[in-house]
């Protein structure tokens, strides 16, 4: 039987809600994180852009939930990212009727689009040393 992970949210009471499937978390990366650092990326950023475009679309709490953040913390991140156009927000009426909910959505070909402008800055023929792409690698 294939084991699956599930959120349960859950109102105060404690009555089951809605099931929903986790998207499991990506495992330790200590090269990632170190390069993530020096560049100044955070793995917080990375798994709320990995979790939305998983999902389509994952609301606050579900992210809090799902990666241990404070309200604060999240909301950070979540402005940054909107900020550059990696994310997008709906507004609507919680499905309970409970008041607004915000879903955030991310603008796949926008990350698509960042991932492809850092790697072409980075890799540009004016930043490797002369003859560089010509020679073979070195083992």
């Amino acid at each position: 039987m294939n084991k699956l992970c599930y959120l349960l949210k859950v109102r105060k009471q404690l009555q089951v809600i809605e099931l929903v499937p986790m998207t499991p978390p990506l495992p330790p990366d200590a090269e990632g994180d170190r390069l993530g650092r020096a560049l100044g990326v955070t793995r917080a950023r990375i798994e709320v852009l990995r979790l939305a475009l998983a999902r389509h679309e994952v609301t606050a709490a579900e992210l809090m939930d799902e990666l241990g953040l404070s309200r604060s913390g999240l909301g950070r991140h979540l402005a940054i990212l909107t900020d550059e156009g990696l994310l997008s927000e709906r507004r609507a009426t919680h499905p309970r009727g409970s008041g607004p909910v915000i879903y955030w959505i991310a603008n796949a070909d926008a990350v698509r689009a960042a991932i492809d402008a850092f790697s072409r800055r980075i890799l540009s023929d004016d930043s490797l040393p002369p003859g560089s792409e010509d020679d073979e690698p070195t083992r």
